[in-house]
C-alpha cells in the first residue's frame, strides 16, 4: 500500500509540474477587445 501512496503522490507532483510549464510556456492569456455600449438613461 505504501508503493501506491507513493506512485498516487508522484502522479500528482507531475501533474502540478505539467500544469505550471503549459502555463509558462502556452499563450493563457485572454484576447483583449475594446467594447461600446450606448447606455440610455431616463433622467426626470
Amino acid at each position: 500500500m505504501k508503493y501506491v501512496y507513493r506512485a498516487l503522490a508522484t502522479l500528482v507532483l507531475l501533474g502540478a509540474l505539467v500544469v505550471m510549464a503549459y502555463a509558462y510556456v502556452g499563450d493563457l492569456s485572454p484576447s483583449q477587445a475594446q467594447v461600446e455600449l450606448p447606455v440610455k438613461l431616463n433622467v426626470q
